[in-house]
């Protein structure tokens, strides 16, 4: 349920992936040009890597009908999903990488230099997780240098300053945080809520339990 309330996810993904890129499109509108700019190939077909969890799972489940092999990653390994110390070892490949993970001490600053360098060129990088997953200044150099793009729901710091470089980015499209705003928002997160309510007190383990280490 809770995927749904974030479906500019697939937007993000699809509209700068598929045949053109938002800087490109600027540029050529600049110039009084009309056309799509169409690639040689279609990108959106290269591998995605989101991380893994309910959000990172469904956006690569809806992927799966634009021919998308995703590959999963989360804290923890497991059936179908890669364990985060592998990450250096996979962020290579991928045309796509989202981020939907929480803020915790092992992800903060997870997107530094090191793992932005590791992508390939142009690649987005989608994050709708929490804005200091990412380290700023490092994404902001690899997309003044137009080596990557990215769309960004979440920044840091948040709100953006109006006169902060990230919005000069011809190769940046930036949401304010508003991912989750969608019609039926409230009603999906009380149902949800009650849910985990009902399974603790029927003394089961809610599917949300959230465990630290």
């Amino acid at each position: 349920m809770i995927p749904r309330q974030r479906p500019h996810l697939l937007g993000s993904c699809a509209g700068q992936q598929r045949h053109h890129d938002v800087g490109a499109h600027r540029r050529r509108l600049r110039r009084g040009e009309y056309g799509f700019g169409l690639r040689e190939r279609e990108r959106l077909r290269r591998p995605a890597g989101p991380l893994a969890g309910a959000i990172g799972g469904e956006v690569a489940r809806r992927l799966e009908v634009f021919g998308v092999d995703s590959t999963l990653v989360a804290s923890r390994g497991r059936d179908g999903v890669l364990g985060a110390d592998v990450l250096p070892e996979v962020v290579s490949g991928h045309a796509i990488v989202v981020i939907t993970a929480p803020l915790t001490e092992k992800t903060r600053g997870l997107v530094g230099p090191r793992f932005l360098k590791l992508m390939d060129d142009n690649a987005l990088l989608v994050n709708a997780g929490r804005g200091q997953i990412v380290d700023t200044d490092a994404l902001l150099a690899e997309l003044v240098s137009g080596r990557l793009r990215a769309a960004l729901d979440v920044t840091d710091p948040e709100p953006l300053p109006n006169d902060h470089p990230l919005w000069r980015q011809e190769g940046a499209v930036i949401s304010p945080h508003s991912a989750r705003t969608v019609p039926g928002t409230n009603r999906l997160c009380y149902e949800v809520a009650a849910e985990q309510v009902a399974a603790f007190l029927r003394g089961e383990r809610p599917t949300n339990a959230v465990e630290h280490g």
